[in-house]
């Protein structure tokens, strides 16, 4: 019988990082992850890669 439940990561994501921001800003982050149907973690993570490629040109 197969195990179920998600694989290990290869990219084990154990580090947490905690951010003080407005109501405002927290709407438009929503209203971001909505559209582009991701969580709020992986919005944010996809947005620090492609600022990331963008200043490392």
């Amino acid at each position: 019988m197969a195990k179920l439940g998600r694989k290990p990561s290869e990219n084990p994501k154990n580090i947490m990082l905690r951010i003080r921001i407005d109501k405002e800003t927290l709407a438009r982050l929503d209203f971001c992850c909505e559209k582009e149907n991701v969580n709020r973690s992986e919005f944010l993570r996809n947005g620090i890669d492609e600022k990331y490629a963008e200043l490392n040109k």
